[in-house]
Parts: C-alpha cells; sequence; structure tokens
C-alpha cells in the first residue's frame, strides 16, 4: 500500500480512519458555531471560510489518498459490494442538518434511519430536492 501522511505501512487503513474522524469532530464543531452566528457578521464570514478549508482538505484527502489506494487493494467485487452499502446509506441518511443530535456511532446506526426518513418526508411534503 502506498503510505500517506495519514497511515504507516502496516496500519491497515487505521491511522486514516482516525484522522477522518477527527477531521469529522471538526467540521462538525465548526458547523455548532454557527448556531450562534449572525450572517451578517465577521465571525459568520470566518466561519464559511474556515469550513470550505476543513470540506476541501477532507475531499482532497479522500480523493487524491484514500480512494485511489482502495481501489488498489480492494477487488472489483468489494468495491462494488462497498458502492451498494454506501448508496443504501444515503437513502437512510438525514438529508438535513440536525446540530443538536448526538455525533456518536450507536446514535447514527440506531436513531439515525428514522431522522432520515422524517428529513426524507418533510423533504417531499416541501418540495425540496435533496
Amino acid at each position: 500500500m502506498t503510505e500517506t501522511a495519514h497511515e504507516g505501512p502496516n496500519s491497515g487503513g487505521t491511522e486514516a480512519v482516525e484522522h477522518d474522524k477527527e477531521e469529522h469532530d471538526e467540521i462538525v464543531q465548526v458547523m455548532k458555531q454557527f448556531e450562534g452566528a449572525e450572517a451578517s457578521s465577521a465571525e459568520f464570514t470566518t466561519l464559511v471560510k474556515k469550513l470550505q478549508d476543513l470540506l476541501r482538505h477532507h475531499a482532497n484527502d479522500e480523493e487524491s489518498d484514500q480512494f485511489p489506494a482502495l481501489r488498489t487493494h480492494l477487488g472489483q467485487d468489494t468495491l462494488v459490494e462497498v458502492g451498494t452499502k454506501v448508496q443504501a446509506a444515503k437513502k437512510l441518511a438525514p438529508t438535513r442538518p440536525h446540530p443538536s443530535a448526538p455525533h456518536s456511532e450507536l446514535f447514527h446506526k440506531t436513531v439515525g434511519p428514522g431522522v432520515g426518513m422524517v428529513d426524507r418526508l418533510r423533504d417531499a411534503l416541501t418540495g425540496r430536492n435533496t
């Protein structure tokens, strides 16, 4: 496996996963800061820039390091299986922000699909495209 800044040759991706979790947590914290910021304030503009930088960095890591490594080390059947699981998860995931919801794996696996269902119902009733 090609060694990246986030994993050693024997890490099996563990370090990359931990790095991603840290980045996700940082992104969530910035999004929660939006709750108290006025849209016309300098703080809001700073938060938008910070969120934009974090998202760009995270997407770049995935696109330039993680996805190519997966394609190199996983067979076609496994990639198709993972892709199918991602598409299924997207159908269950919430479509709206829920800043007061806990940011935990347990929440996302147990309550998240119900929240996603309610979001999709709201989207359908209001004509919101997601």
